[in-house]
């Protein structure tokens, strides 16, 4: 009789090992889990119970969903929940952990057990878990998953399931193209350039100062209207030559005076006044909510210039910082970098809908209304 004692990387390598080297009649006498590796005492003493069976011979395993359904759920278990069609794998694994434990549990039983476990541990040990990136074309063919590895969000895809289910990828990638692009635009976006009072508000840098005077031009060269005022308003008085410098190519009368005054200023002129705000969020919804109240909401028009490549982060922060006013959202700087799928659905998420659409070149004919078809084809040549 030999008694040998072998370690490996998985349990199928030690049986191998304990066949080549007792044989047929090897039988294992312990197997225990030792610095990560399977490690067996074995035997080729029949008086000994289980018998070892070479791994290239052994029957295909059974799939991990019907490990359970194997061993635990052919027998009635104590204890098992009334009513539950399925044993779940938490109540089978506590199950196995209890029968382990119990002293009347034969030998023959034992030994399945731990071969089992076993066997999961060496499933579990091969599966992985990832995000749709992840997936393989194979297996990641459905336009749920190719539009999401795309880049955009699972909200705004499950949310707009409804435009292309049914249909093949290419049909169902422009229809939830179009959708998203319908859902995306402001309506009557054309209304902001009748109100007496044009407000554009944003962060340093996003362009909103070239914004205010894009619109001023707009309005002037479509006829909308002429006397207007460009100016700005800030938190302290320190306002820059920028917004003076543009009004006067364009031949109008410009402004600038602090935050504070803008109720006051707006009611003491009949003219049409687009403001570059240049203050804190805070003090600038502050003071815009009262000089809506000294004219008429429906005279007060509210525009936020995020530039074209802010990060979904941004996109959503800038949007809290003035969602009590509505306002329209003009992407600015697309000529520079472009808006992709994560940014767009922050922008349907957290924003009020995109109305303008600019770069930062040319002033005069530089400014376009976002609509349905324009943005539609923008997704689907960018996105």
């Amino acid at each position: 009789m030999a008694t040998i004692t072998v370690s490996a990387s998985d349990t199928a390598a030690a049986m191998d090992e304990i066949f080549q080297k007792l044989g047929d009649d090897a039988m294992i006498l312990e197997t225990a889990n030792r610095n990560g590796k399977i490690e067996m005492v074995a035997t080729n003493d029949a008086a000994q119970r289980v018998k070892v069976r070479p791994s290239k011979v052994a029957k295909k395993a059974p799939a991990f969903t019907e490990l359970f359904d194997q061993k635990l759920v052919q027998e009635p278990i104590e204890d098992m929940p009334q009513g539950d069609a399925n044993i779940t794998a938490d109540f089978a694994l506590k199950a196995l952990a209890k029968s382990q434990s119990e002293d009347q549990s034969s030998p023959s039983d034992m030994a399945a057990m731990r071969k089992d476990m076993a066997m999961l541990k060496s499933m579990l040990t091969g599966m992985m878990i990832t995000d749709e990136n992840g997936l393989s074309e194979k297996l990641g063919h459905s336009t749920t998953i190719k539009l999401r590895q795309a880049g955009f969000s699972p909200e705004v895809v499950n949310e707009l399931q409804h435009a292309f289910e049914g249909q093949t990828y290419e049909k169902a990638r422009l229809s939830f193209m179009n959708e998203l692009a319908r859902q995306l635009i402001r309506p009557n976006t054309e209304d902001l350039f009748e109100a007496r009072l044009i407000c554009v508000v944003g962060s340093s840098g996003s362009g909103k100062t070239t914004l205010a005077t894009k619109i001023a031009a707009h309005c002037k060269e479509t006829g909308i209207a002429n006397n207007m005022i460009l100016g700005t308003v800030t938190s302290e008085r320190q306002a820059g030559d920028t917004i003076k410098d543009h009004a006067r190519l364009m031949n109008m009368p410009s402004v600038d005076f602090p935050l504070a005054e803008l109720p006051i200023r707006v009611k003491e002129t009949s003219r049409r006044m687009i403001m570059d705000v240049s203050a804190q969020p805070d003090q600038a919804v502050a003071a815009i909510r009262k000089a809506t109240a000294a004219l008429d909401p429906a005279r007060v028009a509210v525009v936020q210039a995020i530039p074209g490549g802010s990060s979904s982060v941004m996109i959503a922060h800038q949007c809290a910082l003035y969602k009590q006013l509505s306002p329209t959202i003009a992407l600015t700087k697309l000529d520079e970098c472009e808006a992709t799928p994560p940014e767009l659905c922050s922008l349907l998420t957290h924003g009020n809908g995109i109305g303008l659409l600019t770069g930062t070149k040319s002033i005069v004919g530089g400014i376009a209304i976002a609509t349905d078809a324009i943005l539609a084809q923008y997704l689907k040549e960018n996105c």
